[in-house]
């Protein structure tokens, strides 16, 4: 059996028995690290064993996301997304004073017009890029389909 054979079939057994604990025995790392993504939605704590930065930042994102809170996001180390994930939860629970916890004043805009839904606030903000993302953001139903253009 290959290792990425063993890595499906432990990832298959993990999420049908409902063990996280599996994970940790996939040697191949890619399916290990699906394997703690697919399970972080019932235990963050499982997103501190992915060392790929990438498939870790979406661990924390998609956990805050399910948990719709906030300081599971201040575990991820870019400010940008840590700020795209904030806003997120900030939409998911309309608690716009999440919005306040973020230092950078483009991201932060971002984050009110995001939670509140209101395009006029994406006005404001001088980055073009974010501008634009705004404006999708504040207009989706659903943020998780934006992120890949973040």
């Amino acid at each position: 059996m290959s290792l990425t054979e063993q890595g499906m079939c432990f990832f298959d057994l993990s999420v049908s028995c409902g063990d996280p604990n599996l994970c940790g025995k996939i040697l191949d790392k890619e399916w290990e690290y699906r394997c703690r993504l697919r399970h972080s939605q019932y235990e963050v704590i499982l997103c501190t064993g992915i060392a790929n930065e990438s498939m870790k930042s979406e661990c924390y994102f998609n956990g805050a996301e399910i948990k719709k809170d906030e300081s599971i996001c201040k575990k991820l180390p870019d400010q940008n997304y840590r700020g795209y994930c904030m806003s997120n939860v900030a939409r998911l629970t309309g608690r716009r004073t999440i919005c306040g916890q973020i230092t950078k004043q483009n991201m932060r805009e971002f984050c009110f017009a995001v939670a509140d839904r209101d395009l006029r606030i994406c006005e404001n903000i001088i980055d073009d890029d974010l501008r634009v993302k705004c404006v999708e953001w504040a207009s989706a139903d659903s943020i998780k389909s934006r992120l890949k253009k973040a």
